[in-house]
């Protein structure tokens, strides 16, 4: 198998054979294109969710914690607290470490999510450092909201720019490769980009309009985050190229790295689709939070689709994330 999330056809077969004891108060386990978990403890629901980072090596810690607040955030839930588990190469140094924590640390204030404990190891069972992150949320019963939650006729928005993290991992990880952009605007962007990797804001706006579904843009990018919300909804779309949102640098770096920024990792993004008659309140609700909104297109029956020029393309499955080309 290749690098990256593995496939929805093998996920699925995945999650429906091996499910394990099936309880009453689990509502929400396992499902493809779904980001959390949903637990009944009576009016409220517990939300959880889990995801590594793997990819990125600079400011890892605040990517992870971000990645994993983003999806509580899809759910509507107020984040709680964070479990770690770190597992860091040998000759690692201890400074690394600190560095990771205080990052996560960091955000984790800004949030008010407490760091719960977790496992740390240095083993050389791993060539670079990986930060996984199980979060946790709680949101009154009846007010959760699924990423597979989209209806026929919905409108479908995105978040301030696509291929923020994808972005930002370049800059980061790989300023050596980069010809098209001066060390100046790199600093400029590094901090624009970091400061834009959490798409809680849009969560709690996207929970008081009770928008139908919402699902943070990651690996697989805007094209992968598509499929997964329209496939698990059993629905298809129409999503217009010259409506996606992309910083003017992000699809200069693609270009320059040969990358297909449709297929960026974008955390820091959320898809989010809503019924017509509550689409005005969505917008309005985010011009008040001052978040760039953008519509992209709508639900349909049938197949999701990608129209550019007028012309259409069927959106496949998710392949490995085009940041894993330059690993």
């Amino acid at each position: 198998m290749e690098n990256g999330k593995l496939p929805p056809v093998l996920l699925r077969k995945m999650l429906d054979k091996y499910t394990g004891y099936k309880r009453e108060d689990v509502l929400l386990s396992g499902t493809v294109g779904e980001d959390c978990t949903f637990i009944d403890f009576g009016k409220e629901i517990l939300v959880t969710s889990a995801d590594p980072v793997t990819a990125a090596e600079k400011g890892i810690g605040k990517i992870a914690f971000n990645i994993n607040m983003n999806d509580i955030a899809t759910s509507g839930a107020e984040g709680i607290g964070l479990m770690l588990t770190i597992l860091l190469p040998e000759g690692t140094p201890y400074s690394k470490l600190e560095e990771i924590m205080s990052e996560i640390h960091t955000e984790a204030l800004k949030h008010r999510m407490q760091i719960l404990g977790g496992h740390t190891e240095i083993t050389d069972s791993v060539n670079r450092i990986v930060v996984s992150v199980c979060a946790m949320g709680r949101v009154k019963k009846g007010r959760e909201i699924l990423s597979t939650g989209l209806n026929p006729g919905d409108y479908l928005y995105v978040s301030k720019y696509l291929g923020i993290e994808g972005t930002l991992i370049i800059l980061s990880d790989y300023s050596d490769r980069i010809r098209g952009i001066s060390e100046k605007r790199k600093d400029e962007l590094i901090e624009i980009l970091e400061n834009s990797l959490s798409v809680s804001e849009e969560g709690v706006a996207g929970e008081e309009v009770r928008v139908s579904s919402m699902h943070d843009v990651t690996e697989g990018g805007i094209l992968g985050a598509v499929y997964e919300v329209t496939h698990g909804s059993s629905l298809g779309c129409e999503i217009i190229y010259e409506n996606l949102p992309f910083m003017e640098e992000t699809l200069t770096l693609s270009d320059e790295l040969y990358l297909d920024p449709l297929r960026l990792i974008s955390s820091g993004s959320m898809l989010i689709s809503v019924s017509p008659e509550r689409a005005g309140h969505l917008e309005k609700k985010f011009r008040e939070k001052n978040i760039k909104l953008s519509l992209i297109g709508k639900c349909t029956d049938g197949k999701p689709w990608l129209i550019k020029n007028g012309e259409k393309t069927e959106i496949l499955p998710p392949g490995k994330d085009e940041i894993y080309r330059l690993l």
